[in-house]
């Protein structure tokens, strides 16, 4: 459907060309006939051969035959023009659809799975790779990961704003719902909040507006605002409270599944522990689904059940969160670790040392994507890309994707 839209967008244009071109032609046959009338009848009237009222005559006439053809030429233009975009129109309108790749997961106990799923903006620009994983009812998930290693695109992709991308992403009946870094570009400016919160209630079709008003004035106690505060603008808000209100409109709707794209990071300290418990708070009440982007690593900590490392477009560790903080396996993710350690933690523990510089190609020669940066890599690391190995126990996975680890090699000091 975009190809041809983009194809009838080239074609429309080419057209309205053609069409100036020769509007041109025609403007120049009309006013010069009529130049030409004019020019004649004066002449002829010079000469004698005409009264005064005869040179008027033959001006009027010629003024009326020639204009009057470009008036025509353009109607004739539009005519045209509007038939052969109401031809493409109704090709549009034939053309199919194309599948929907989101389907009904089969596990009831998981909200979202992700299975194979790739995105690319263009074909040299890849930016998730082979993604699998699921996200459970009422888990706390996090991902982290350099800015950009595909945080935001995953999330994107799974609300629904990336649509071509490969594999299948299925969902329980689910609509996930997003809470964006910056409120205030997420809220209409030109509404107030209760205007902005009753528009979910809308789209779900609750049409008695004083039942909207009572349900937006329930959800703005249950973020911790006053009711008073639908009347008022977001510009009129706070950093803090504007958040809390990108939160409630997220479950207006009463969806459980929520995407939270660093939604403190905007935020002052004293803020974001407010927004944190706020969170947690709406977790544990509404057995509500996170999955939580943050660069901050305690917050990741304190909040979260699993973690989900990333790394140029592929996942390279994920288990529990106190599994993964206790014995974090993959390189980068210890190199993560070691940013937020203190000098005197650094003395005692395994720290790795890599290259900071991130690579400018992802995967280009088939190697592990983490390559030149780790200071542990050896030849098998070029040959392709590791898979991601199970380590854990039972019940309690820990996945990594690095080779040393699947051939059951351990880093220790002396590396």
């Amino acid at each position: 459907m975009d190809e041809e839209a983009e194809h009838f967008r080239k074609i429309t244009m080419k057209v309205l060309t053609m069409q100036l071109n020769s509007i041109s032609i025609m403007d120049i046959v009309a006013f010069g006939g009529a130049a030409a009338g004019i020019v004649m009848a004066v002449s002829q009237l010079a000469a004698g051969n005409i009264d005064f009222a005869g040179c008027i005559i033959i001006i009027l006439l010629s003024a009326d035959f020639f204009i009057p053809m470009r008036q025509l030429g353009s109607f004739f233009h539009i005519a045209m023009n509007g038939m052969a975009a109401s031809d493409k129109i109704f090709h549009l309108l034939d053309l199919e659809e194309p599948q929907e790749k989101t389907k009904t997961v089969p596990n009831h106990n998981c909200d979202i799975a992700c299975s194979h799923v790739g995105f690319r903006y263009n074909e040299e620009r890849e930016i998730l790779k082979d993604i699998n994983v699921q996200f459970p009812q009422g888990s706390f998930t996090a991902i982290v990961g350099e800015s950009g290693c595909g945080k935001s695109t995953l999330a994107k992709t799974i609300v629904g704003l990336n649509r071509e991308y490969d594999g299948k992403l299925e969902m329980d009946h689910l609509k996930p719902q997003m809470v964006f870094q910056d409120p205030f570009s997420s809220l209409n400016p030109a509404r107030k909040i209760g205007w902005i919160l009753e528009e979910p209630l809308k789209l779900k079709g609750i049409k008695d507006k004083k039942q909207r008003k009572e349900l937006v004035n329930q959800m703005l106690t249950e973020i911790g605002l006053d009711p008073s505060f639908a009347n008022r603008y977001a510009r009129e808000l706070s950093g803090g409270q504007r958040q809390r209100i990108s939160i409630g409109l997220s479950l207006m709707r009463g969806e459980k599944l929520i995407i939270a794209d660093e939604p403190v990071s905007a935020l002052d300290v004293t803020v974001q522990s407010q927004i944190l418990r706020l969170l947690l708070k709406l977790h544990d009440e509404k057995n509500l689904t996170y999955m939580f982007i943050s660069h901050d690593l305690n917050v990741v900590h304190h909040m979260c059940h699993r973690v989900i490392v990333m790394y140029l477009g592929r996942i390279v560790e994920m288990a529990d969160v106190d599994e993964l903080y206790d014995h974090p396996c993959h390189p980068y993710t210890r190199m993560l670790f070691d940013s937020i350690l203190t000098d005197e933690e650094k003395e005692t523990t395994d720290s790795v040392t890599v290259n900071e510089i991130l690579p400018e190609t992802v995967d280009g020669d088939g190697g592990c994507p983490f390559y030149g940066r780790c200071r542990y890599a050896g030849e098998n690391c070029l040959r392709e890309v590791p898979t991601l190995t199970d380590i854990g126990t039972p019940g309690h996975p820990h996945l990594v994707r690095c080779e040393r680890i699947a051939y059951g090699e351990k880093y220790t000091a002396a590396d």
